[in-house]
């Protein structure tokens, strides 16, 4: 006889999946996860981990976002500081820049002065974030994690605060680049610069002794110029100065017209062009004219030489572009050129004149009301017939550069403060030296030469060496045919590097003025620490901090301009890792979290099975114990 049990065996077995499922459901009903082990769902677990790598991974770069950013502010707080010591510093410039200081006044301020710096330089050497020196120089290129990833960093530099870095200057080397020609009109002689357009870049007009007009150049940013317009003036035009005679902020032309001894008043009209307002008469031979206000009523007047009649003439302006007429002082043989200037420091415009038929300067002192008292004749070389006035020796008068054609050399004359002279150095110059002028062309704080040979067709450059005594620098050839000479010299910033460029004018042959070019060169130049000139101890100090004070101002701007951007894109950096962060989590809840609802139903499921399962299992058992029972009977 066999007792059959495999009906219990069998519910047995689904009775172990049933309760195996009841498990399952409340695992993942009790962590809300489907998959807990790599059992679950091996490709679900193992995307799930590398999920949870990237969140973990983002939390952690957003900390490191976060430091970072409290690094770049206590950077940009440092250069916060700075540039509020900075605008003290150009407060003070601009107050010791005015003449009615002390010496003691000077000397106040520059003490104040220099306990700004001193305090500049700490902030640079102390400031710090966790050890790290954050604005002297040290920190340079470093790399930090932004992101979850090898490859997702950030590299960035905070600028230096040094005084040494921002406090900076643009110089020149006394060298200049390869000279650049514009055509001009025929036999241009003088010539003037200006921003004439008013666009901010320095135009260039020159007076065209043959073909009776002036030539105009429009600057541009770089130091080119554009192609040229012309305008006719009178005849045989030589000299051009550029000033506000009319006072309403254009800059205005004065010609004079050799041939016809006439000044051309040319009205600006603040776009580049002029408009003749009127012609002035002057005496015979007119070779030269400048500009100054003689009789102190803010009117620009006039002063021209005229070499045939051996006087200078004195026009006196009404304002409008008209003027009163001329009074006349006598002066040496060819009279060529005058200086208008404070010559004896009593505050009155005075004149010296080049008597280029002699060896002599002619000096009158002004008396304030548009008349003049003679002063001294003043031994120059031969043929004197270019004058620069500048205070070459720093003792706070101005000196005198005399150019002479006779003996070609330059004959530097010492103020003696009364409006006398004594001789200095002599320099040697190219032959036939016609026209000179005077400005730093180096950078070094000294007042350097630059002469203009008409004979050899170059120009010499003087560099200062110290007490009104100079070296010879480069000499620049100024091309064109053997016969060319030029007349005209100009220094000025064409570029707006900081630096004086020099212009000048082919005008051709001594017999036919037949040049049709103008000639530039722009300077050299190169950046150098300014901090040893961060001083107010003079007048021209002072106005030269001026601008150091606003390169370095724009130095401090570039830097934190500089922590602005980063901070910028570590602000971009952070909110990307956040949604990359939700996007993460979001896939990854995808993947493993479990359906509560899904799980709640499978788990009830399963637990009336489970029920119904143990109920059979029973009665199974109940009929087994039945057989037992017969058996014992």
């Amino acid at each position: 006889m066999r007792i059959d049990n495999s009906a219990s065996l069998g519910i047995g077995v689904q009775l172990a999946k049933t309760s195996a499922a009841i498990s399952r459901s409340l695992e993942r009903l009790s962590s809300g996860k489907r998959v807990n082990s790599p059992g679950d769902d091996i490709a679900a677990y193992s995307q799930s981990v590398r999920f949870d790598s990237q969140v973990r991974g983002l939390t952690q770069a957003n900390l490191n976002i976060n430091q970072t950013k409290g690094l770049l502010e206590t950077a940009e707080v440092a250069f916060g500081s700075q540039l509020d010591l900075l605008q003290r510093m150009r407060e003070i410039a601009v107050e010791a820049s005015t003449g009615t200081l002390t010496t003691d006044d000077r000397a106040n301020l520059n003490t104040e002065l220099q306990s700004l710096l001193e305090q500049f330089r700490r902030i640079a050497s102390d400031s710090e974030f966790n050890g790290t020196k954050l604005i002297d120089g040290s920190f340079t290129t470093t790399t930090f994690q932004v992101g979850a990833n090898v490859s997702e960093t950030l590299d960035f530099t905070i600028g230096d605060g040094t005084s040494s870095e921002t406090f900076r200057r643009i110089v020149g080397t006394g060298g200049y680049k390869t000279r650049a020609t514009y055509t001009t009109g025929s036999g241009p002689h003088g010539l003037a610069t200006g921003d004439f357009n008013r666009d901010g870049n320095i135009d260039v007009v020159t007076a065209d002794y043959t073909s009776g007009t002036i030539s105009i150049l429009a600057g541009k940013a770089d130091g080119t110029l554009q192609l040229r317009s012309t305008m006719a003036v009178g005849t045989s035009p030589t000299r051009i100065e550029a000033v506000d005679v009319t006072g309403d902020g254009n800059l205005d032309l004065l010609v004079s017209n050799s041939a016809s001894a006439t000044i051309s008043v040319l009205k600006g009209n603040g776009d580049g062009t002029f408009q003749i307002a009127s012609v002035v008469s002057t005496g015979a031979g007119l070779s030269s004219v400048q500009a100054a206000d003689f009789n102190g009523d803010g009117k620009i007047d006039i002063a021209t030489t005229d070499a045939t009649d051996l006087t200078v003439s004195i026009l006196l302006g009404n304002g409008d572009a008209t003027f009163q007429p001329r009074t006349t002082l006598l002066v040496g043989a060819g009279a060529a050129l005058t200086a208008l200037q404070d010559f004896n420091g009593d505050g009155k415009v005075d004149i010296l004149t080049a008597n280029a038929g002699s060896t002599t300067l002619t000096s009158y002192f002004g008396v304030g009301n548009g008349t003049f008292v003679i002063g001294a004749t003043i031994t120059a070389g031969t043929n004197p017939t270019g004058l620069a006035a500048a205070d070459f020796n720093a003792d706070g008068f101005l000196d005198l550069a005399v150019a002479n054609a006779g003996s070609a050399n330059i004959s530097i004359l010492l103020n003696n403060g009364a409006g006398s002279f004594t001789a200095g150095t002599t320099l040697t110059a190219g032959t036939a030296p016609k026209t000179i002028r005077a400005g730093d062309l180096n950078g070094d704080g000294l007042i350097d030469l630059a002469v203009a040979n008409d004979d050899t067709r170059n120009i010499s450059v003087f560099l200062a060496s110290g007490a009104a005594t100079f070296t010879t620098g480069t000499t620049l050839s100024t091309g064109g045919a053997s016969t060319f000479g030029s007349y005209g010299l100009r220094l000025a910033d064409l570029n707006s590097d900081g630096v004086d460029d020099i212009i000048q004018t082919d005008t051709g042959n001594a017999a036919s003025f037949d040049g049709t070019t103008l000639g530039i060169f722009l300077a050299n130049t190169i950046n150098i620490t300014a901090g040893a000139d961060v001083t107010v101890a003079t007048q021209t100090k002072a106005i030269a901090l001026l601008k150091i004070v606003d390169t370095a101002i724009a130095n401090l701007n570039e830097n934190r301009s500089s922590i602005a951007a980063v901070h910028g894109r570590l602000e971009s950096a952070a909110a990307l890792n956040l949604l990359l962060q939700e996007n993460f989590s979001n896939a990854s809840s995808n993947l493993v979290d479990a359906d509560l609802a899904l799980e709640t139903s499978e788990l009830t499921k399963n637990q009336i099975l489970q029920q119904a399962q143990v109920a059979v299992a029973a009665q199974a058992n109940l009929q087994m114990q039945t057989v037992l029972g017969l058996l014992r009977f």
